[in-house]
């Protein structure tokens, strides 16, 4: 089956299609099948490669090699975890080798970030950063590396404490001390102000790119 980017985003939307079954077309040899797996997680490792990285470039790269990976060892994949947990923490080893290699970033580094943060030149992110959203982002940037990855994946991408206590190696008691530290560190009217928007936004035409310059190195 050949999918084009609108068929790919439409089967990764819909719930009925599961992770599972996606797996087992791709491991069948249906390789195009993989896009759908990027389709439906693209953004939300994106927004948690961010708590890690502020380097678009660097998260492009990190967000490719998560990617990479994960489908050269797509066979290993049990199932004992979700998916997309699974895919997480292939993300952060990804994201914790990239600061290692460039000496960036301290990965549990307690120092604010500037909010003098590299733009963006995409006009996606043009016009998000005129609004709201760019003090919401930079508030949670703001935030220590290990509280911010916490906060986006339990309030941003509604994983469940279990959940991010697995994709970070971390007690289920230690993911809810650092959740609460992450909320008190951020002004309620920030807080507030998050619900419906869809923050550190990853569609369209870097959403593209990302997916198919990895379907391109996995030779479909």
């Amino acid at each position: 089956m050949h999918y084009t980017p609108t068929s790919a985003l439409t089967l990764a939307a819909d719930p009925s299609i599961t992770d599972e079954s996606i797996v087992g077309r791709v491991l069948g040899g249906e390789k195009q099948a993989y896009e759908v797996i990027m389709r439906r997680y693209n953004e939300r490792l994106y927004k948690i490669a961010r708590t890690y990285v502020k380097d678009e470039d660097a998260i492009e790269d990190i967000l490719q090699e998560t990617y990479v990976k994960a489908y050269e060892n797509l066979g290993k994949f049990e199932g004992r975890s979700q998916l997309s947990t699974w895919l997480t923490r292939i993300l952060i080893n990804e994201a914790l080798a990239s600061i290692n290699k460039t000496s960036k970033l301290d990965a549990f580094s307690d120092q604010i970030v500037s909010p003098d943060i590299k733009k963006v030149q995409s006009a996606e992110h043009q016009v998000i950063r005129k609004n709201m959203q760019e003090v919401i982002e930079k508030a949670i940037d703001g935030l220590p590396q290990k509280y911010s990855s916490v906060f986006v994946m339990r309030e941003l991408e509604g994983m469940n404490i279990r959940e991010v206590a697995h994709a970070l190696d971390i007690s289920e008691e230690n993911v809810k001390v650092r959740l609460f530290r992450a909320k008190k560190a951020l002004q309620e009217v920030l807080r507030k102000s998050m619900d419906g928007m869809n923050l550190y936004s990853f569609g369209g035409q870097r959403c593209n790119r990302i997916t198919e310059q990895v379907m391109n190195r996995i030779g479909t």
